[in-house]
């Protein structure tokens, strides 16, 4: 089972000791309710390209590297959400970097179009490493694009602008994930969200095992 984290910001980029020290405490936590997953967040969309990613990383590598030897003794693994603060590319480098088995990524498929990223090509990059699916559609048409902190409507899975299907086989085929929440947010006023879960969940349980 996995436990969500607690900081919108999360670690502020590495900024943030104090959401560091609740990390921690969150890995104690999850341990002593028996799960084994954890998602965590680095930062936010107003992290977006506020500075090189070299500069991110040295101090997020660190981090990261000190909370996987921690998760480890836990018995706990730890998830890294790609939430709108850097390219997926630059946190499967982090990952490199860490050389833990305890550490991998959650994809969240909204996240990585708010940012400019293709669908696809992120699932792609993030494959070997995915423990976890934030799994939402969007409307297009609607959304700000060039703002990864704008107005980008959810939809329906299966009825919006992404290639979900497609993302969803490669990442069966090619991944491991122990875990697919459907995510919605910022939905139509007019729309019906249990209507929309429950057509969700029928639509994702196409690609679960």
């Amino acid at each position: 089972m996995s436990c969500p984290g607690g900081h919108p910001a999360g670690l502020s980029l590495g900024r943030d000791m104090a959401a560091f020290a609740s990390m921690l405490n969150a890995i104690d936590r999850t341990a002593e309710c028996r799960w084994d997953l954890i998602r965590v967040v680095l930062g936010t969309y107003i992290h977006w390209a506020s500075e090189p990613t070299e500069q991110s990383l040295a101090r997020l590598v660190p981090l990261m590297t000190q909370a996987a030897q921690y998760a480890e003794l836990a018995g706990v693994e730890l998830a890294i959400e790609t939430h709108c603060d850097l390219p997926s590319r630059t946190i499967r480098e982090l990952i490199e970097q860490v050389g833990s088995d305890h550490v991998g990524i959650v994809l969240d498929t909204a996240n990585v179009i708010r940012i400019g990223e293709d669908l696809l090509e992120a699932a792609r990059l993030v494959a070997p490493y995915t423990r976890m699916l934030h799994v939402k559609d969007l409307d297009l048409s609607q959304a700000d694009i060039g703002d990864p902190g704008g107005w980008w409507p959810c939809v329906t899975l299966g009825k919006g602008d992404l290639p979900l299907a497609d993302c969803l086989t490669n990442l069966m085929r090619n991944g491991r994930v122990d875990l697919a929440c459907i995510e919605i947010s910022a939905v139509h006023p007019t729309a019906n969200e249990d209507d929309m879960i429950a057509s969700s969940l029928e639509w994702l349980s196409a690609f679960l095992p």
